[in-house]
């Protein structure tokens, strides 16, 4: 598949998701107003976010797909790697708002101050709703990666929100409808405050996921090594390519940058090479690394070095 069908088949999908989340906000905001639900207002404030990221994501994928320059000689794939980044940010500081908000509302209750009761009417049809929705949304964001060669961070990023969302949006939405049984229980005396506490507990447990994409990316943009310079299946058939030129290889680095894979190897040549041994070592080190990892946002370099570098 071309580099241009791809970014179709990208955009496309992301288009879907912002159709999507449009749905899913307009939906979150009526009902969280109806209800009086702290936490539905949470969620529609999360899809929010998220169908905003979507559009800026959209641009994204028009510049990713550009070929490297002087500009970037490594491809435009650092701005999708930014782009996760700063969306898993705003992620966690809605979700901290909505902490936030919470322990408001739990301390003015403390205070005397009674919360509006719970109007539980459209809350399972917002709940079965948005969780459609959100299947549906996972199920195109996937077909779309694997198409795709299963490179795109941004589909990637989009499937694990869509299973956050919905898993946020069912849990509320079970937990709201079952609420009114508290007051059967010795518990009864913190049901108005129940929706607060409940907040609380789903913006931690939801927070887990952009907060592991967050660190992950943030590892990539400070140049961190990448699991694959230690992966067996891609350093054997470089080191075989690198003895073919005479070059035998001490060090292999590896770094990844959004969709894009740089490749080092590091090479300690016994007697004299000529330059066109090192180009064609190169071509040949960045056509297996290709064919391993079916990613063709792959660039190599190999450098000369009497000992390892990273020993």
């Amino acid at each position: 598949m071309t580099s241009k069908s791809s970014q179709q088949i990208e955009q496309k999908v992301l288009i879907i998701g912002i159709l999507g989340q449009a749905v899913m906000v307009a939906l979150g905001v009526w009902v969280s107003v109806v209800s009086n639900s702290h936490a539905l207002l949470v969620d529609a404030t999360y899809a929010g976010v998220m169908m905003c990221s979507i559009v800026i994501g959209l641009w994204i994928t028009r510049n990713v797909s550009r070929p490297r320059d002087r500009s970037y000689p490594y491809g435009y794939s650092g701005q999708e790697a930014v782009y996760v980044m700063f969306r898993c940010l705003i992620l966690l500081g809605v979700l901290s708002s909505g902490i936030y908000g919470a322990i408001n509302t739990i301390w003015s209750f403390i205070d005397g101050d009674i919360p509006d009761q719970l109007v539980l009417g459209p809350v399972l049809f917002y709940s079965l709703t948005c969780a459609v929705i959100c299947a549906f949304l996972w199920c195109v964001y996937r077909f779309a990666w694997v198409k795709n060669g299963r490179q795109s961070m941004i589909l990637c990023n989009e499937m694990s929100n869509a299973v956050a969302d919905g898993s946020y949006t069912v849990t509320v939405g079970v937990a709201l409808q079952i609420s009114p049984l508290i007051l059967l229980t010795p518990f009864s005396g913190v049901a108005p405050i129940f929706d607060s506490i409940l907040v609380i507990i789903t913006c931690f447990v939801m927070g887990y996921e952009p907060l592991k994409t967050f660190l992950k990316t943030l590892w990539q943009i400070t140049g961190g090594t990448s699991k694959l310079s230690s992966s067996l299946s891609l350093k054997s058939p470089i080191a075989a390519a690198c003895l073919n030129y005479n070059l035998p290889l001490i060090d292999l680095l590896v770094t990844e940058l959004g969709r894009s894979t740089c490749i080092v190897a590091y090479c300690c040549p016994g007697e004299a090479i000529l330059a066109s041994q090192v180009d064609q070592a190169r071509s040949e080190i960045q056509a297996i690394a290709r064919k391993v990892l079916n990613n063709d946002s792959i660039y190599s370099e190999v450098v000369i070095s009497s000992e390892p570098i990273f020993s």
